[in-house]
């Protein structure tokens, strides 16, 4: 199954990717090219929408784990939302949930503005955002 990404600016230095399809060693490169041209612009925020991707293999999350570091290191953040049970099992076996954002609907309605809220509908947050410490 061939791998589309989907990249919508909802703010100044916010954006959200929505990958669609399976993440695996044929078809990461379409998201790695997509996720190195966005931290490239030096983003406050990636949210990637997991809505429609159902299987992740370890070259995605090899990708994932190197935008969300090259975020990171320009004090930005990457959140993640829709995960499916199977993605987020991935997540949980490679533990690496803990240091990644699954914001939560509560969280995201206290410090985005409501015309932004649309775009990131979630699961559930597992810890509480640093912005609100």
């Amino acid at each position: 199954m061939p791998l589309t990404v989907r990249t919508v600016q909802k703010a100044l230095g916010a954006y959200v990717v929505a990958p669609t399809g399976q993440i695996n060693g044929q078809t990461y490169d379409v998201l790695e090219d997509e996720l190195d041209t966005l931290v490239a612009q030096k983003p406050s925020l990636i949210a990637m929408d997991m809505a429609q991707v159902d299987y992740l293999s370890s070259a995605g999350i090899r990708i994932i784990l190197k935008s969300q570091k090259a975020l990171k290191a320009n004090d930005g953040k990457m959140v993640f939302m829709h995960l499916q049970p199977q993605i987020r099992k991935v997540f949980e076996i490679i533990e690496a949930l803990p240091t990644m954002r699954i914001w939560g609907w509560r969280c995201m309605k206290t410090i985005l503005p409501s015309w932004v809220l649309s775009a990131f509908w979630v699961l559930r947050m597992t810890r509480m955002p640093a912005l609100l410490r």
